[in-house]
This record gives structure tokens, C-alpha cells and sequence, in this order.
């Protein structure tokens, strides 16, 4: 299995508009980050995370042909305003595009992207077949067992995934339940979401993100999600040997 971090930047990207590089050095290249998107491979099975605003550009710098589905963590806008640029996928594979999450963010993107839930082909727009998952509830593509987590003190309803008890991908939270820390114990490769030091209302810092990490003791741990105040070096000469900061186009080999 592998993992392309396709972006890894929270939502104002970096550099952004109101800040510009901020606390990242702008001479580093690995601080030049789009929005958060991510695929899980493994064998013949693409799966992408997210859709960010930046997802065509991800999909062209990384030479991506092929996706088998789409997995949501949540609504907002920086995971999912690139579902449009999914059209590509259509008119190769000749079918819609089979997305997941649960019924909160189904019912939303109904809403919000009314025009590309349908079956029916088309050049102009996207298609996209949406299925509803619950948390905790294992669901299988292809050859890819996923387990989705439930994650708290985001504005809106969160998942996080495990991918064949190999891979996990969490981003956005606030808390993680004992028991899900438990699930994660000695996981091969945890991607972990920190917006800054300081964290926000509805995200961790960066300290409470290294105590969740040491206690799952995944043997690789990588930090995406990093907003201006997270700077490339910074991060990576405050972590532990284990844990790396993400950079777009990074990829990450699982046995």
C-alpha cells in the first residue's frame, strides 16, 4: 500500500491571502502547500480522500489517471469544492464516480452539488453516485477494508478512516475517543491534521497532537493539515524520530 499526500494545508492555504507565508520560510519549497486532499493505493484500488479546491492540479502534478472512489471526511469547502473537476474520471471510466460518507454530509453536498448526483453521463458536469456509511461500520473497495471513526469539536460531523488496519487518516479534530486511540494502537502509518501550535475551538495543537500520536506509537506518524504558522522545518525539528510534517506530493510506502 502507498499514500500520496496530495495537499496538506489547512483552508487558507499557504502562502495564503491574509498572511501570505506567515512563519514559513518562503525559500523552503515543501512549505508551498494546497488544500488537503489524499490517495490511499493499494495494488490495483485508488481511492481518493477529499476533494480540495486545488484537486485538479493535484491530479496533474501527480500524473493521477484513474480513481475508483471518492471518501469524505466532512463538508467544508476545502475538502470538497474540487468535486467538480472529477468529470475527467467520468469520461474515462465511462460510469459515475462512487463516493462515500455519512448521512450528514450526504444530505449537505445533495444540497450544495445538486447537479452531479445522477447516473447519467455527461460532458458538462460530473456524475457521481453518493453512499451513505455510518461510523464504525467497515465498508470494502475492492480490495480495501475501511473503517470509518468518528471525530469530535469540528463545526460540522467528522469522520476519520482506517484503511485495511494499515493506514489512518485524521484531520479537522478536536478530541479522539479512548477507544478509537485504542483501535489505532501500532498502526503502520497514522496522517494525522494540525492546524498550528495553539491549535483553534474546534482543532488540537500541536502538543496535543504528539501526546495522541505517543500514545498510538504508530511506527510512522505524518502531519498534514498545517496552516502559515506551521513551518516545514519548525515542525519537523519539534517532533518526535517517528513523525514527519507532510508536503504536497509527498509518498508514503506500507508493507
Amino acid at each position: 500500500m502507498k499514500v500520496t499526500i496530495l495537499g496538506c494545508s489547512a483552508a487558507p492555504g499557504v502562502p495564503c491571502i491574509c498572511r501570505g507565508w506567515g512563519d514559513c520560510n518562503p525559500n523552503n519549497p515543501k512549505n508551498f502547500r494546497t488544500r488537503c486532499s489524499a490517495l490511499v493505493s493499494d495494488g490495483d484500488t485508488d481511492i481518493l480522500i477529499d476533494t480540495s479546491p486545488e484537486f485538479r492540479l493535484q491530479a496533474i502534478n501527480n500524473k493521477i489517471e484513474k480513481i475508483d472512489a471518492i471518501v469524505f471526511t466532512h463538508t467544508h469547502n476545502d475538502h470538497t469544492a474540487g468535486v467538480d473537476d472529477i468529470r475527467g474520471f467520468n469520461r474515462r471510466s465511462q460510469k459515475p464516480m462512487q463516493t462515500y460518507g455519512i448521512k450528514s454530509f450526504c444530505e449537505e453536498m445533495k444540497k450544495r452539488f445538486s447537479y452531479i448526483f445522477n447516473d447519467t453521463l455527461s460532458k458538462y458536469h460530473p456524475s457521481v453516485s453518493i453512499n451513505e456509511i455510518t461510523e464504525y461500520q467497515e465498508f470494502n473497495i475492492n480490495n480495501i477494508n475501511i473503517l470509518p471513526l468518528k471525530l469530535h469539536g469540528h463545526m460540522c460531523d467528522l469522520v476519520g478512516y482506517i484503511f485495511n488496519n494499515k493506514i489512518a487518516y485524521l484531520t479537522d479534530f478536536m478530541e479522539i475517543d479512548k477507544e478509537d486511540l485504542d483501535r489505532l494502537k501500532n498502526i503502520d502509518l497514522l496522517i494525522m491534521g494540525c492546524l498550528n501550535q495553539k491549535g483553534s475551538h474546534f482543532q488540537a495543537p500541536f502538543n496535543k497532537v504528539l501526546e495522541y500520536i505517543d500514545y498510538i506509537n504508530p511506527k510512522q506518524a505524518i502531519i498534514t493539515h498545517m496552516a502559515s504558522e506551521m513551518d516545514y522545518d519548525w515542525v519537523n525539528d519539534n517532533s518526535p524520530n517517528n513523525v514527519t510534517p507532510a508536503h504536497d506530493g509527498m509518498i508514503i510506502e506500507v508493507e
